[in-house]
């Protein structure tokens, strides 16, 4: 949703820029012609769409700056539902799924785990941002959706009317009309009659339709003047332009200029085809009549708005008919190649000068895109389901399904296991259970009824009932299994295996386990246990780095950390399992996380910089380094490593906030200076190159070299007023050398008077 959104953002702000300089055009030059007032505002009504699909996709540099827009993520208390299923009897309820969850639960209400139970935690946390973005996004369509159904409905009721045309015959109207469509240089339009009509109207398809009060009470010289007219909408294409304007209005319905545009340019295609009405007969005052007629029958109609009107404006006309009776002098709208390229030139100026919005993507990410679903050697999903009604009877729904098999099980009843977890031993009061498996192309069915504590078994094998023999038995082990690997009752289930068999038997178990929610929980459930061994915490890093769901990862993986005491060496296996996340944003919390109990070597530091390289949105990988920064401890090369990093920034502002930042750690900058200056070269804001470049120059002195690459760097700073200010803070610290004072008067001699003067004296 981040892209649409920000491109609807920046098509708001350019087509509002644009539709704003072309009132302010439109109002302060009253003498402008009419071809190129009518351009102007084509250009800003759809400009916009250009100028902001440029930005946004392509992306172009905006000389006045970009500013980067990042859904924020909001992180919510997750409420998830644990189902909690003892092994020898204690069976799942509602009160301890309420429990788990932290509420009541209420008879009849529904605790589900939808599939593989991690796309549902991320959604929980990174939803509210992807949710206003949708909502902003859907807020748009359901405008412009409504704004589209009225203008078809106006469409089909133009297209109705015109059915009922009939065409005219008359030798004089004809006649007139053949005689203006060839001095216009054009074939003669369809002439049609439509009773009802309250003006002419001229429409798509080169027709002319004449209302039958015109024709019943216009003498010959108005007619030939209303004719002319309708003729100038067919030569200007005015049908497919009112037409194309409505439409793309309808998409800009939230930009309140863009309803004024439209008024315009019907404005200035009335008066246009009034001059060429005016030329083509001759005869104004004809003319003028015409239209005072037109005015008495419009008043009160409801005409139809997406064929141009002769006089469908009230107060426009009026003066439209002084302008006539005043002799006015009128031009048509003949335009040229002179004012359709100034325009083009325009736009393509404007991709620059106007204000650009870019997408962090890495935050988009993060926000926006749902993580993979949980796989564990092929597709898996899982659902599972816990309801209570009103009578307290529990219902359970399990569903799980991966490439080449499935398995459903529904339960009516309190379900409960036997100690090694190979059958069922109760389902409560005339509970009922049913477990399907299709795997290998054979279904097998097993429905067990309660009567009273007494278990009654039906087995099914492709729908044919059969004995429940050692095969079926052994099956049923598997079901049982599968169950309590779909998550019902994990942590206590953890807690027994590492009863029976340590660490290691509950990190065999993790390793079976399909789905990377349920084996998030007996990994942090495994970390509340006890001491694990170097081998054990190893094994369990590497089973959470293994992990598809960058979300259930990073829980893994921080439990891990903040639980088991890691040595250097079992930081540096940590920290390279974050190389294997997609989101920058589940990276960088890692990352920002681990900081404060990393161990204090080179190797650690050098594995955590090495991953946070990896970061490619600018304000994750920004704030990831500084927190690094923060806590001190990186050596000269380490920070030049960042330093070099920020070079493939995008947004200047985060690129310039990590140079500072990364200088403020140094001893001697002058060791960094020239890698500094380079990389600050790339920052296309001058505010933030010059802000970025005296943070260097304060931090110390420093040498030719760096003093020189300041310079190189000072020479391509386009504002006057940002070069001098970086001039003057060099020479407090530039070093006493000849050939570097000449170059320095060189990028000064380049300022206009006063800069220029303010750079030689902070020399002298």
């Amino acid at each position: 949703m981040s892209l649409p959104l920000v491109w609807l953002v920046v098509l708001a702000l350019h087509a509002s820029v644009l539709l704003l300089a072309a009132w302010a055009i439109d109002a302060a030059v009253p003498s402008l012609r009419g071809a190129w007032r009518e351009l102007l505002w084509r250009t800003a009504l759809f400009g916009a769409l250009l100028t902001a699909s440029v930005q946004v996709f392509a992306p172009a540099q905006s000389f006045v700056g970009r500013w980067h827009w990042s859904p924020a993520t909001i992180s919510l208390p997750q409420r998830t539902v644990s189902l909690q299923a003892e092994a020898a009897g204690p069976a799942v309820t509602p009160a301890r799924v309420a429990s788990a969850a932290g509420s009541k639960a209420p008879a009849g209400r529904t605790f589900m785990q939808t599939p593989a139970l991690a796309d549902t935690a991320q959604s929980v946390v990174n939803g509210p941002a992807d949710t206003v973005a949708a909502l902003l996004v859907g807020l748009w369509l359901a405008g412009t959706l409504t704004a589209l159904a009225r203008l078809m409905n106006g469409w089909l009721h133009l297209r109705g009317e015109l059915r009922r045309a009939v065409p005219i015959a008359g030798a004089d109207i004809e006649e007139d009309l053949a005689e203006l469509a060839a001095r216009a240089g054009i074939a003669a339009p369809l002439l049609l009659r439509l009773d009802g009509l309250p003006g002419p109207i001229a429409a798509a398809g080169a027709r002319i339709v004449l209302p039958a009060w015109a024709l019943d009470t216009l003498d010959r010289a108005q007619l030939r003047a209303m004719l002319a007219h309708e003729l100038g909408h067919v030569v200007r294409r005015d049908a497919g332009w009112k037409l194309l304007a409505a439409a793309w209005h309808s998409l800009l319905w939230f930009v309140p200029l863009a309803a004024i545009a439209r008024r315009r340019l019907d404005e200035i295609a009335e008066l246009a085809c009034d001059a060429f009405a005016a030329k083509q007969t001759g005869d104004e005052r004809s003319l003028a009549e015409c239209l005072a007629t037109c005015a008495e029958h419009h008043a009160g109609s409801d005409a139809l708005q997406l064929a141009p009107a002769m006089a469908a404006r009230p107060s426009a006309l009026i003066r439209r008919i002084e302008r006539l009776l005043e002799g006015v002098s009128m031009e048509t709208n003949e335009s040229n190649a002179v004012p359709r390229t100034i325009a083009a030139l325009a736009l393509a100026g404007a991709v620059f000068l106007l204000p650009a919005i870019g997408v962090d993507a890495g935050r988009a990410q993060a926000a926006t895109a749902s993580p993979p679903a949980a796989k564990h050697g092929s597709s898996a999903h899982s659902s599972v389901s816990v309801q209570s009604d009103d009578d307290g009877n529990d219902t359970m729904t399990i569903s799980l399904s991966d490439d080449g098999h499935k398995f459903s099980a529904r339960v009516e009843g309190k379900i409960a296991f036997n100690g090694d977890e190979t059958d069922v031993t109760g389902i409560g009061g005339a509970g009922t259970a049913t477990f399907e498996e299709t795997a290998g192309g054979v279904t097998r069915r097993l429905e067990i009824v309660d009567h009273g504590g007494k278990l009654e078994r039906r087995y099914f094998v492709d729908r044919a009932e059969r004995p429940l023999d050692e095969a079926g038995r052994k099956w049923t082990a598997g079901v049982v299994l599968q169950l309590v690997r779909s998550g019902i009752g994990a942590e206590q289930r953890a807690k027994r295996l590492y009863a029976s068999g340590g660490a290691a038997r509950v990190l065999d178990e993790i390793a079976q386990i399909p789905t990377d929610y349920v084996r998030g929980i007996y990994l942090r459930a495994l970390m509340d246990l006890g001491k694990l061994t170097p081998a054990e915490v190893d094994r369990a890093v590497r089973l959470a780095g293994a992990m598809q769901s960058d979300y259930e990862r990073r829980q893994s993986l921080s439990a891990v950390f903040d639980k088991q005491a890691l040595d250097a060496a079992e930081q540096v296996t940590f920290l390279r399992q974050v190389l294997h996340f997609d989101s920058d944003y589940e990276r960088a919390e890692l990352l920002v996380h681990a900081v404060p109990r990393l161990a204090n070597t080179a190797e650690v530091r050098q594995a955590w910089l090495d991953a946070a390289l990896q970061v490619n949105s600018d304000y994750e990988r920004r704030r990831t380094m500084q927190a690094m920064l923060d806590r001190k401890g990186l050596d000269a090369a380490q920070i030049a490593a960042i330093i070099d990093a920020s070079g493939s920034m995008n947004s200047d502002y985060e690129h310039r906030e990590l140079l500072v930042a990364a200088v403020k750690q140094l001893n001697d900058p002058d060791a960094v200076a020239v890698a500094y200056a380079r990389s600050a070269q790339k920052i296309g804001s001058d505010y933030e190159r010059r802000e970025a470049l005296t943070a260097l120059l304060q931090s110390g002195r420093i040498g030719n070299a760096g003093a020189t690459a300041v310079l190189e760097s000072a020479a391509q700073i386009r504002s006057s007023y940002e070069c001098k200010e970086l001039l003057v803070a060099l020479a407090r610290v530039m070093p006493d050398d000849a050939a570097i004072k000449q170059r320095y008067r060189d990028v000064a001699g380049r300022l206009p008077d006063y800069e220029r003067g303010e750079a030689e004296r902070a020399l002298r």
